[in-house]
């Protein structure tokens, strides 16, 4: 329980408990060898590991919930970086400037990082920026951008 918010991520809802019914064992485990083993300390520790995961996925919940409500405006800043690249794109040909392949490879991997850098920090047990959400977003729309603005003219 996280005395800041009075909340309880982990809720103790139905997986949980089910987690906790199969993984470890109780007064209830059939069988005369078995009984013993809830003695381990080992249990106590692996029901410790199992709080920690289905924290984690409630985090993760959360985490995603405050990447959906921040969809309609880097949507929107999406469409107009993509907009502006698709315009720049063809200045560019008609002008005879250099659409640089470095540049669109480079912009298109980093857009790569930071999509794989949001996904692995939806579990990471670190504490998040307010801000990490619209900025990431408009690097990657700006990135996005970027790479159609320098995407090779074909034949």
């Amino acid at each position: 329980m996280d005395p800041r918010l009075g909340l309880d991520p982990v809720r103790d809802g139905v997986l949980h408990a089910a987690s906790d019914q199969i993984l470890l064992p109780g007064p209830d485990t059939g069988g005369a060898g078995l009984a013993k083993l809830a003695d381990s300390p080992c249990w106590a520790w692996l029901a410790g590991r199992l709080t920690v995961v289905w924290w984690s996925l409630g985090q993760a919940c959360q985490r995603l919930a405050v990447l959906l409500s921040w969809w309609p405006l880097l949507g929107l800043l999406g469409l107009a970086a993509w907009g502006d690249g698709w315009l720049r794109r063809p200045i560019r040909q008609f002008s005879f400037a250099y659409a640089s392949p470095l540049t669109h490879h480079l912009a298109l991997r980093v857009v790569l990082w930071l999509v794989t850098g949001a996904l692995l920090l939806l579990v990471a047990p670190v504490p998040l920026p307010a801000l990490g959400v619209p900025i990431v977003g408009a690097a990657i729309a700006l990135l996005l951008g970027l790479a159609l603005a320098n995407t090779q003219k074909r034949l």
